[in-house]
């Protein structure tokens, strides 16, 4: 295996700019045997369709090299669908592979109904009003009136991430092409409601099996509640659980340094 200088800062930065995947080192890194962090906004689904055109895309090849799995830029068409975290698990749950040395599930979904559950509760601290139009879009399936867009939208700026402005992150400023249809036909309509291809997941009481080392992030305002990640961290025989407080869904960017260290941490404890 090549070695690779400064790893953790191309790693780091893989996962956090679209460009640092997009180099050639980025393809001399796959081809050396050096696995790679990929967002999984670029695997799967949601990759595809912002980029229909492509003919490659960084995914799993669904190779491994003494028993580790790796990412590399590979022919759409031989691409797993491996787009969301969730898949990790169920990879690992089904394939039992060998030699992966650890798991990082961050604000991860492991049950469907605990989710739904879950993202009810938090809706109870809503206003009322707010309450009555996700409750009446929910009863009518009407998802499209202006009272339920703004009670979800303030829901999801609660529990998933703040109003983007110039202050955010490049990541999040740069013009997007994405889409919903991965995600109504994957989840569903919102957080609350899972009527996709993934309304009966559930892994959960699968997981006490998994005796990998794994990583569990959350944050304590996550749409991945505290009750969530407790339960991951539980049921996994061999795990550590990293709080992010005061952080929604995406710790990586309201707590970016100390989110950072903390992979760093792990990464090379168990590389």
């Amino acid at each position: 295996m090549r070695e690779v200088k400064d790893m953790e800062n191309f790693l780091i930065q893989a996962a956090y700019d679209e460009k640092a995947v997009e180099t050639e080192s980025a393809r001399e890194i796959t081809a050396s045997g050096v696995p790679l962090v990929i967002p999984a906004e670029y695997l799967g689904m949601e990759r595809m369709e912002r980029d229909p055109e492509d003919a490659e895309i960084y995914g799993f090849n669904g190779e491994e090299s003494d028993g580790v799995a790796f990412f590399s830029l590979i022919p759409r068409e031989d691409a797993l669908p491996f787009g969301d975290v969730d898949s990790v698990i169920e990879y690992v749950y089904e394939r039992h592979p060998d030699g992966i040395r650890s798991l990082i599930l961050s604000s991860t979904n492991p049950s469907a109904s605990m989710w739904v559950k879950e993202q009810h509760r938090l809706v109870k601290y809503l206003p009322e009003k707010e309450q009555k139009a996700i409750a009446k879009a929910e009863a009518t399936g009407d998802f499209d009136s202006k009272a339920y867009k703004s009670a979800i939208a303030h829901y999801m700026e609660q529990h998933c991430a703040a109003p983007v402005t110039a202050d955010s992150p490049e990541c999040l400023r740069r013009e997007k092409k994405a889409g919903t249809l991965s995600y109504i036909y994957g989840w569903g309509p919102n957080e609350l409601n899972a009527t996709g291809d993934l309304k009966d997941f559930e892994y959960l009481e699968k997981m006490k099996s998994i005796d990998i080392p794994t990583l569990v992030i959350s944050g304590s305002e996550d749409l991945c509640t505290p009750a969530i990640a407790k339960a991951m961290h539980d049921a996994l025989p061999n795990s550590k659980w990293e709080l992010f407080v005061g952080s929604r869904h995406m710790p990586f960017v309201e707590d970016h340094n100390h989110y950072c260290k903390v992979l760093a941490e792990w990464l090379m404890t168990h590389l």
